[in-house]
């Protein structure tokens, strides 16, 4: 049963005729996120690692005419406490239709998570000691790519949110680090603590001393001036686009489709239509 919670408005919740299969605006998001809090479901810990639309039956979709009131339903998946939940909002109604819980599952990492974990790495004393063996003192000029982990039964791991850190040298910000890897060098980091579980430091090599950079200042001072024998390559639309694109609705030629970046399933193409002599023929 769905959580009822209109006792005052939900601020961006205002939901005007819309397609059914729109994409979630920023206001719905956060209103999304209020109906949550209203309904006790989770603390000030909770994040939010994924807002997808809930879709609609197909019947209803494929009935849908401009002006009809749209039930703007989303699946928004929380992460608090080290537990997973994947929760069914409408922001028109203000109501939780379903909240289901995902034992022994971890959500995706994101982008805010991925910076406080290289920052992690580089405040360890241990990774510190690790660039020091290679010469390096300063972890501000290092590039650290976080990785996501598989299970390799390493005890430090088991039941954590874990990142592999792997590192490059980087002493000037154009620099291109991967010319400079710190080759056997791996840090795991817990992503949910930010507490550096491990640093692996083996097989040693000294860190690569030839410049890896092809921009064009490299390039002129490493091996001379730009070639000058290249004709042109110009690639222009002056009479604009062929396609139009209206909120999230693709028209080209005589097709259109309704376009969605789903975060499960990437690229899904809904309401793919062809317009044959006026008779707009649906094809999936």
């Amino acid at each position: 049963m769905a959580d009822t919670l209109l006792e005052t408005p939900v601020e961006g919740a205002d939901t005007p005729s819309v397609h059914p299969l729109s994409m979630m605006t920023e206001a719905e998001a956060h209103a999304a996120i209020e109906v949550l809090r209203r309904s006790g479901r989770i603390g000030d810990g909770a994040r939010f690692h994924g807002f997808c639309i809930a879709e609609p039956p197909k019947a209803e979709v494929a009935a849908w005419t401009p002006g009809t009131d749209t039930d703007r339903r989303f699946e928004v998946v929380i992460h608090e406490n080290g537990e997973v939940h994947i929760a069914v909002v409408s922001v028109t109604r203000g109501e939780v239709d379903s909240w289901t819980h995902h034992p022994g599952v971890v959500p995706r990492v994101g982008m805010a998570e991925l910076f406080a974990v290289m920052d992690a790495c580089r405040k360890d004393p241990g990774f510190a000691a690790a660039l020091a063996k290679r010469g390096i003192t300063d972890p501000s000029k290092v590039q650290i790519d976080p990785w996501p982990t598989g299970d390799y039964d390493f005890d430090f791991e088991i039941g954590r949110r874990v990142q592999r850190c792997i590192a490059f040298w980087r002493p000037n910000p154009a620099d291109n680090g991967y010319a400079y890897p710190l080759d056997g060098l791996m840090v795991h980091v817990d992503v949910d603590t930010l507490e550096v579980l491990h640093v692996t430091d083996f097989d040693q090599w000294p860190v690569a001393s030839e410049r890896g950079n092809y921009d064009v200042d490299a390039v002129t001072e490493d091996f001379g001036p730009m070639r000058t024998d290249l004709r042109p390559i110009e690639i222009t639309q002056p009479e604009g686009t062929s396609f139009t694109l209206d909120d999230n609705e693709l028209r080209w030629q005589k097709w259109s489709m309704r376009v969605v970046m789903d975060d499960t399933e990437g690229l899904v193409l809904h309401r793919i239509a062809y317009d044959d002599g006026g008779r707009v023929r649906p094809i999936i």
